[in-house]
């Protein structure tokens, strides 16, 4: 009688394990198809934080008469506003920060005098997809407006 009160001890332990193991698994599932379902939601829900891209830096010697252009071109369907830096080699910033908005599907820029620095690279921030901003920065020549040099950012 003994081992027939044991042996449904050990088959209801055996039962209770099971039990918890289901249970485990099924909140493991209902987690994961809840977080598979609001995941790919979430930014529309506001959570998206702000987006950079930056340019390879270009250098040049010293020459007056050259101008860096950093334009931001905006190929959604929706008006942004973003903050272009153009930054030398040393991160200081070459111009202070300009804050534009840029209306779908046009572009907006900035400049800087080559003569003051011999470097520098381009950033623009704001609330964007990557996706749906091109950012280029160019080389100048101010006197007869020929692009020397254009790179893309990413």
């Amino acid at each position: 009688m003994e081992t027939k009160n044991t042996r449904t001890k050990e088959e209801q332990m055996m039962k209770a394990t099971t039990t918890r193991r289901s249970h485990s698994r099924l909140t493991r599932v209902f987690y994961i198809t809840l977080t598979a379902l609001i995941f790919p939601f979430s930014g529309l829900l506001g959570v998206a934080d702000a987006a950079e891209i930056n340019t390879p830096t270009i250098q040049t010697r010293t020459n007056p008469s050259v101008d860096y252009v950093c334009r931001a071109a905006n190929v959604s369907n929706k008006n942004i506003t973003v903050d272009i830096d153009l930054i030398n080699l040393l991160g200081t910033m070459v111009v202070a920060t300009t804050s534009l908005d840029i209306p779908a599907g046009q572009s907006r820029g900035m400049f800087a005098h080559g003569g003051e620095s011999f470097t520098a690279r381009c950033r623009v921030t704001g609330k964007f997809s990557k996706k749906k901003v091109i950012v280029n920065l160019m080389l100048v020549d101010a006197t007869t407006d020929i692009t020397l040099v254009s790179v893309t950012g990413q």
